[in-house]
């Protein structure tokens, strides 16, 4: 197909909205994302295939899975890939549409977006639920329990995945972006600063703790931040089950660096970095174990990891779906990049619905916990309100 002269001078949002429409036209689905600190959007467009493999040997695609690990994780075979800058030139269009030809040809004007009709409830009892798991803490029955809740923003009728996402990975460059279009779960755009399972060249193996969250005040440098000690254990808390789930494996061989205070839009986290040189160790589907093992994390489940995913499950009134799961490329230019997906919106026609959790604990206040939760969720919410 010859590219048409009009679709090579748009910007890169309007290509994203071909793409959507022709994978719904086709039975396909469709990832676009852009790596921490990287200025490349990926877009990625193919079958959605149920996925049960192993990461190392995997085709080249893009794997997304639920909160709920006994829910379907779900891959998007590479059938067509492609990198082009995030604010591109008419050349780089040209060439990308050249890739996408095929795809393209099955692109009519079509609906983008779900209508809301499909939308699990939203939440309105976090602060009871709160309260609630403070009470399993002083218990006994939980050390930590990370308690969710979403609700509806609205959007103009004429918002676009493709428009969003241009707004979204123009920034937080120290975060995963990302907008996927899929079949089963519906179109999601997120900005994560969690990485659950790295893997480069088949020869560095890396997972991160991350959490506690403070936002940065404008005046204020990142090296002034000051930590509580509710976050302070809360990060540890993450960290020392990545250390047992080592131990789970008999890996001794790991460098740890950490913790540190990172920047991830306008808030703080506290971060810890875990590194396997895979040439060190005779372990040769590691990513895969260690996958398996930390997901759901305890810092968007909690500790002890099978009661609170049960306190989760009997407490909070609205499906997770896609947020606190994992998304990101998998085998793509020889790298694996899984994320945790937090600071995430599913996106409908009209609609937007936010997710956010925080940690609880026995020093918790049900009323600041809720304040987190709300600076969380404008992390996207600035983005999906924004006219620029």
């Amino acid at each position: 197909m010859e590219a048409n002269p009009e679709t090579t001078l748009i910007n890169i949002g309007p290509f994203i909205n071909q793409c959507i429409s022709a994978c719904t036209t086709k039975n396909y689905s469709f990832a676009a994302f852009v790596l921490p600190g990287k200025n490349s959007i990926q877009l990625i467009a193919g079958p959605e295939l149920p996925f049960g493999e192993k990461i190392e040997t995997a085709r080249p695609g893009f794997l997304f899975a639920p909160f709920d690990d006994q829910s379907p994780s779900c891959f998007i075979e590479a059938k067509y890939y492609s990198t082009i800058s995030i604010a591109p030139d008419p050349s780089e269009l040209t060439q990308l549409t050249d890739i996408f030809s095929d795809l393209l040809e099955h692109a009519p004007d079509t609906r983008q977006m779900q209508d809301l009709a499909d939308l699990s409830r939203t939440s309105d009892d976090y602060i009871p639920n709160v309260r609630k798991a403070i009470q399993h803490i002083q218990a006994g029955q939980l050390k930590k329990v990370v308690v969710a809740r979403n609700k509806i923003i609205d959007l103009p009728d004429t918002t676009t995945p493709g428009q969003l996402f241009k707004r979204l990975s123009a920034t937080f460059d120290n975060s995963f972006r990302s907008l996927i279009h899929s079949r089963r779960y519906g179109t999601w755009i997120g900005a994560s600063p969690e990485v659950l399972v790295s893997i480069e060249n088949n020869t560095l193996f890396r997972t991160v703790a991350l959490a506690g969250t403070q936002r940065l005040p404008a005046d204020q440098h990142i090296s002034e931040a000051v930590w509580k000690q509710k976050e302070i254990e809360e990060q540890a808390l993450v960290s020392r089950y990545i250390i047992s789930c080592f131990k789970t494996i008999r890996l001794r061989e790991f460098e740890e660096e950490g913790p540190k205070t990172i920047k991830a839009g306008e808030l703080l986290h506290l971060k810890t970095i875990y590194s396997v040189n895979l040439s060190e160790v005779n372990i040769p589907d590691l990513g895969t174990q260690m996958l398996r093992l930390l997901h759901p994390t305890s810092a968007v489940g909690g500790m002890p990891r099978q009661e609170a995913r049960d306190f989760i499950k009997h407490t909070e009134s609205f499906d997770r779906q896609l947020f606190a799961g994992y998304i990101g490329p998998v085998n793509i230019s020889n790298q694996t990049n899984l994320f945790v997906n937090i600071r995430c919106a599913r996106l409908y026609q009209g609609k937007a619905v936010l997710f956010a959790g925080a940690g609880i604990t026995e020093e918790s206040d049900p009323e600041k916990e809720l304040a987190e939760t709300e600076i969380k969720m404008n992390v996207i919410a600035s983005v999906l309100h924004s006219e620029n």
